[in-house]
């Protein structure tokens, strides 16, 4: 069968014949989704991702967060609550055998160690601020003028008694009620 060729150009049986190419097939949506989706605001971006990398995103956050939990009470445990609980405090202390001491007797009884009485505290000293000339007084921060003023306390005021000294006309550290401790001079206040 002849075949029409306005050009004249030979053509070539062999080559083949492009397929048309396929477009992409819209993805089929659920109409309960559908729905919810109408629902969200628009600048929400509904996330594609499995839902168990949801939960493996969430598993390890709980773990990083528990990790810092635990890093937390540890350092608590080991730095604040030897401070609060000092060998002298009375209270029973607790020694551990050596590993060699554990496998010599298993039957012998521990008798435990004596209970150690702390001293009674000495009674709480307070210092009292007398009236001065300027109506309050300068706290310092060291027994001496020449240290810097870090505070003011008024006439009447007490405070508990850290310290005293007699250098430079004598002064007593007394602690204020943010927790700090100052000086002032014991020519403008009295311990009681």
């Amino acid at each position: 069968m002849p075949v029409n060729n306005p050009s004249n150009v030979p053509i070539n049986d062999s080559s083949p014949v492009p397929t048309p190419r396929k477009r992409p097939q819209p993805k089929k949506i659920d109409a309960g989704v559908l729905s919810e989706r109408r629902l969200l605001d628009s600048k929400i971006v509904v996330s594609d991702q499995h839902p168990h990398h949801r939960l493996a995103k969430l598993i390890l956050v709980a773990m990083i967060l528990g990790a810092l939990v635990g890093a937390g009470v540890l350092l608590y445990l080991n730095m604040v609550r030897p401070a609060a609980l000092p060998e002298d405090s009375g209270l029973p202390q607790i020694t551990i055998p050596e590993e060699n001491e554990a496998r010599g007797s298993e039957t012998a009884n521990p008798t435990p160690a004596p209970a150690q009485t702390a001293p009674p505290p000495a009674p709480a000293q307070i210092v009292e601020v007398q009236s001065t000339p300027t109506n309050f007084l300068n706290v310092r921060g060291g027994a001496g003028t020449n240290f810097p003023k870090i505070a003011e306390v008024k006439p009447g005021e007490v405070f508990l008694l850290v310290s005293t000294t007699e250098e430079n006309g004598g002064w007593y550290e007394i602690k204020l009620a943010d927790g700090k401790t100052g000086w002032v001079t014991k020519q403008y206040a009295v311990i009681k």
